[in-house]
C-alpha cells in the first residue's frame, strides 16, 4: 500500500502493510516474486530461501543465496518467475546461476499500447530503469532502489534453483557483532534457512535460531550474533 497522505501511510505502516524496506546495520535480504503466472493465475508454490554467510580469513564477507520452489506437476516445473532481490547497497556480484533474460520483442508494441491509453510514466521507476545495469555474463539486472542494491532476473525455480554469490561491503574484522534483517513478501509461503561460517579463531555467542533446518518465514526476521570474548 502506498498513499500520498503521510498520516494514512504511517497508520498502515504500523501494521506492516506498506512493504517498507527495513534498515539493517550489516546485512539485509528481501526477495520479491512475481505473483502471477503467464495466464494470470496465482503462483502458490512454496518458495525456499537458503542463505549462507562466510567470514573469510582476509576479512571479506561472502554470501551464498539459493532460491528454489518444489513442483507438484509438469506445468509448475516450467513456470517462469521474475525475481527481485533486495540486498545491502554496494554489494559486488561474483556469480549467478539459473537466471536468464526474457525476449523484449513486444516492448515497442506495449509502449504504443500504453500511449493510446494515455498511461503516464512514473518518475521514480523511470530513473530506476534508466540506471539499471544489464549483466550479460550472469543474465541478471542490477539497479538501486530504496537505498538497496537490487538484483532482478528470470528463473524457472522448479526446474533449477537460482544461485547468487556476492560480496558485502566492509570487513567483518571491524564488527563487534553481526545483524541480518530478512523481510518476507506478503502472500508468499516461504521457508528460510541461514548458516553463518566463521574462522575457527572466532567464537560467536549461541543463538536460538535453528541452523540445521528450514523454518517457515511468517513475518520479518532479525538475527543478531555477538562475539564471545
Amino acid at each position: 500500500i502506498y498513499l500520498a497522505d503521510d498520516n494514512l501511510q504511517y497508520f498502515f505502516d504500523t501494521f506492516d502493510w506498506t512493504g517498507r524496506i527495513e534498515e539493517s546495520k550489516n546485512d539485509y535480504l528481501g526477495v520479491s516474486f512475481a505473483l502471477l503466472e503467464n495466464d494470470f493465475s496465482e503462483d502458490k508454490r512454496e518458495k525456499i530461501l537458503k542463505l549462507k554467510t562466510e567470514f573469510a580469513s582476509d576479512g571479506e564477507i561472502i554470501n551464498y543465496l539459493t532460491i528454489s520452489a518444489p513442483n507438484f506437476s509438469t506445468e509448475e516445473k516450467l513456470t517462469e518467475n521474475y525475481i527481485k532481490i533486495y540486498l545491502p547497497k554496494g554489494i559486488i556480484v561474483k556469480e549467478a546461476r539459473g537466471s536468464f533474460f526474457q525476449s523484449n520483442k513486444n516492448t515497442a508494441n506495449l509502449e504504443n499500447f500504453y500511449k493510446k491509453l494515455d498511461y503516464q510514466k512514473d518518475e521514480e521507476l523511470f530513473v530506476i530503469e534508466k540506471n539499471t545495469i544489464r549483466d550479460e555474463k550472469n543474465k541478471i539486472e542490477i539497479s538501486e532502489e530504496g537505498g538497496k542494491t537490487v538484483i532482478g532476473c528470470w528463473a524457472q525455480l522448479s526446474l533449477r534453483p537460482f544461485v547468487l554469490v556476492y560480496k558485502l561491503p566492509g570487513s567483518w574484522k571491524q564488527l563487534p557483532d553481526w545483524e541480518l534483517v530478512v523481510q518476507k513478501q506478503s502472500g508468499q509461503k516461504t521457508k528460510f534457512s541461514f548458516e553463518l561460517i566463521v574462522p575457527k579463531s572466532i567464537k560467536m555467542a549461541p543463538s536460538l535460531f535453528p541452523f540445521n533446518e528450514p523454518i517457515f518465514l511468517e513475518k520479518d526476521l532479525i538475527l543478531n550474533f555477538k562475539r564471545q570474548n
